[in-house]
């Protein structure tokens, strides 16, 4: 939703350092079909851990091009250095390093495998957002005010 509440509003993103670290949005159905597949393979996934993930990463810039596109429009971005701000705790990005996990290891002991991808997936998430009242609902934006501040755009 992040990226849609400003993409939507024709707002600027301001993405953390380079805009380039890869993270990973990983839709709730793959996350069902994970722990569905260890159902019969109890033997096989007991007394272990698994990462629960896709296996395809976007990196925030991607993420916000996509969105735009969905939306029909531009993105606009803005990269900042996060260690320049003193940003509210949970503020995004609530990490600034990459953010993913590989699920390699279920894949190949468990034979799952995700069955989504963001990139595909982006226009079912945007109807969401509609579907949840949150197109053109009325929102702040204090963290990103304070990083853009008078900057122009």
């Amino acid at each position: 939703d992040w990226f849609f509440d400003r993409v939507t509003r024709d707002r600027v993103c301001p993405l953390p350092n380079d805009g380039q670290q890869p993270a990973s949005v990983t839709r709730a159905e793959d996350v069902a079909g994970l722990l569905a597949s260890v159902v019969g393979r109890e033997h096989i996934a007991a007394g272990k851990i698994y990462n629960c993930g896709t296996d395809r990463f976007y990196t925030y810039e991607q993420i916000c091009h996509m969105a735009a596109s969905v939306c029909g429009t531009q993105a606009k971005i803005a990269t900042y250095n996060p260690k320049d701000y003193d940003l509210p705790k949970g503020a995004f990005p609530f990490r600034n390093t990459p953010f993913f996990v590989t699920p390699e290891k279920a894949k190949m002991e468990l034979g799952w495998a995700p069955r989504y991808d963001l990139a595909q997936d982006m226009g079912w998430y945007l109807e969401s957002y509609k579907a949840a009242g949150k197109m053109g609902a009325p929102m702040t934006f204090e963290a990103d005010d304070m990083i853009l501040g008078s900057r122009v755009y």
